[in-house]
């Protein structure tokens, strides 16, 4: 099992390797009025935030019976954020917003 809170990713390109640090879990509709889970690492010191549809959440428990927790929420964006950051995809801007239909796919796959 992989913590979240701080890790490692190798880039496939350029063999960079960045470093990862959860900084922040918050309801998105207090900073940015938006109805989402915001989840913020700090990525060799810069934010990001992954933003995880509430609509997922919910969905999830509709076809689980169970909620996704503040933990399970932090895996599904460390997951995210370590695929992009492998595939050496740009996550130069602060913000980064997961489909439901991505986030119910990591949550299974965390799960897993």
């Amino acid at each position: 099992m992989n913590d979240w809170h701080d890790f490692e990713v190798p880039s496939q390109l350029g063999g960079k390797a960045y470093h990862c640090r959860f900084h922040t879990l918050v309801t998105g509709i207090s900073p940015r009025h938006s109805d989402t889970v915001d989840v913020k690492f700090l990525v060799d010191g810069s934010p990001i935030v992954l933003a995880l549809p509430h609509a997922a959440f919910a969905e999830h428990l509709r076809r689980t019976r169970l909620p996704l927790t503040d933990q399970e929420a932090i895996r599904i964006a460390g997951i995210s954020l370590k695929r992009m950051l492998e595939r050496g995809e740009r996550v130069d801007t602060p913000l980064l917003t997961l489909s439901i239909q991505q986030t119910l796919e990591l949550a299974q796959h965390s799960a897993a």
